[in-house]
């Protein structure tokens, strides 16, 4: 008869087989389970200049409902990020590390460690886009940056009325705050000395974001940026304001949202640059080659900066803020507010849709100019004299195709010199090309404008610009 039970050897051996399965089941759980997960995508909000996190409405609730019903399966968790905006004190900068800080301490007490899977996206409007934009240049220039530990994890980047060259209402700000310390009337106004400085026309702060993006290295930069992270640009316009287009930038419509005018609020520039010589021909038209940055998506809304409409379903999207998402949209993916859609299409990665009626009635643009003269010189912007082609070649009852500096416009034009550099002054002014939009590409076609400038103990010269709606020119000009 046959022994069938087992032998001590056999035994040994079935005990170490359960004891190999027993450990290779403890080491390959945490991956299973880590497989398991639910992709997390955190959401920041970023308010703008004396604002607030209800800036932004109902976003915080909607966003979660509207991602699920389209279908995306993440764990979206919307916050928001308030930050000391009225202090005389603080700079763009200081509020990026602050946001830097605060993005860090979230994941670290709520997430306790990254996953893979987990994204990050942040929602900015008006100067929170700067911060934004800050924040991700830091992170993704300074390997050190708090923020240079997520590179592998930013998904989007969306901004909503943000004043990348500047805003006139800044300017306007200023004058307000100026008036106020002068008359030693103490009125609390929730915006900081700096801050209004900064999102000034030509202010050092903007000087440097323009000349960083003209850079070899801020080139590299952004390409980086844009191998990560999906930017989508908003820009807004009142039409709804319509009756008073004639004192805003724009030819038929009020493209403005009441803060920004439409041109500034995106980063897709064209670029040029020239050094011009005292000793060359004084009748020759330079022709600098001009490079179109298209850093980011960009779509055209009827809004406004802050909204103006109660919070109704029946409310005229026209008169709603760009950002400030109306209680209607939270179960409602259709609601009528102009930009929300489209926040939603692009965090869900799906095309982001652009009404062509609106986009293609654009006609504004937004012309910024440094002039540098030779190092150490003193240059007074009250003396250099600037003018263009269309004053001298059409007459008064036609109709040009390029209106630069219209004539009701406030605040069409203006000068700053450079706080590091006597020898340098900005210029900026702003215009309108008439029907521009081509179908065919979906595009504005550009145009050539020739610009006479003339400084005092220098020879006066004539270049040619391109300049095209819905976008700024950036020319760097070195009269030598």
């Amino acid at each position: 008869m046959i022994d069938m039970r087992p032998s001590l050897n056999d035994s040994r051996v079935i005990l170490a087989c359960y004891i190999l399965f027993a450990l290779l089941a403890i080491a390959i759980s945490p991956v299973l389970h880590a497989n398991s997960y639910t992709p997390r995508h955190l959401v920041v909000l970023v308010h703008g200049i004396g604002a607030g996190k209800s800036t932004f409405g109902q976003m915080e609730e909607a966003l979660p409902n509207s991602m699920q019903a389209i279908g995306n399966k993440s764990d979206f968790q919307v916050i928001s990020f308030e930050y000391d905006t009225g202090n005389d004190q603080k700079t763009t900068t200081n509020f990026a590390e602050h946001l830097e800080i605060f993005i860090d301490q979230y994941i670290t007490n709520q997430w306790i460690e990254l996953r893979p899977s987990d994204r990050i996206s942040l929602i900015a409007h008006s100067q929170g886009g700067l911060i934004t934009s800050i924040y991700l240049f830091q992170a993704f220039s300074n390997p050190h940056a708090l923020g240079a530990k997520l590179i592998n994890h930013f998904d989007s980047a969306i901004s909503l009325g943000t004043p990348f060259l500047g805003a006139k209402t800044a300017r306007l700000g200023r004058k307000t705050k100026s008036i106020l310390s002068t008359l030693h009337l103490d009125r609390p106004i929730p915006f900081g000395a700096i801050e209004l400085k900064e999102m000034s026309f030509g202010s050092k702060t903007i000087t440097k974001f323009r000349q960083m993006m003209a850079t070899v290295e801020g080139q590299s930069i952004i390409k980086r940026i844009g191998q990560k992270v999906r930017i989508l640009n908003v820009v807004a316009f009142g039409s709804a304001l319509n009756f008073l287009n004639n004192f805003v930038t724009g030819r038929n419509e009020y493209e403005d949202d009441l803060a920004v005018p439409l041109p500034s609020a995106t980063l897709n520039s064209l670029y040029g640059s020239a050094s011009l010589s005292n000793n060359q021909d004084d009748n020759k038209v330079y022709a600098p080659t001009f490079i179109e940055n298209n850093v980011a998506e960009y779509r055209v809304v009827e809004a406004l900066h802050v909204s103006l409409a109660p919070d109704s379903k029946h409310a005229p999207s026209k008169m709603m803020g760009v950002a400030k998402i109306p209680t209607h949209c939270i179960d409602d993916l259709e609601c009528s507010h102009p930009s929300y859609k489209m926040i939603v299409q692009h965090l869900g990665q799906q095309p982001v849709k652009q009404n062509i009626d609106v986009k293609k009635r654009i006609t504004s643009f937004m012309l910024d100019l440094r002039v540098k003269l030779a190092d150490g010189t003193q240059i007074d912007p009250d003396e250099i004299e600037v003018k263009f082609n269309h004053r001298q070649l059409h007459w008064w009852w036609q109709n040009p195709k390029v209106i630069i500096n219209d004539a009701f416009e406030l605040f069409a034009d203006g000068a700053t010199v450079n706080e590091d550099d006597s020898s340098s002054v900005r210029l900026y002014f702003t215009g309108s090309i008439i029907d521009s939009y081509q179908p065919a590409n979906d595009d504005y076609r550009k145009e050539v404008v020739t610009m006479t400038i003339s400084v005092p103990g220098l020879i006066t010269r004539s270049v040619d610009i391109e300049v095209k709606a819905g976008h700024s020119t950036y020319l760097e000009l070195n009269l030598l």
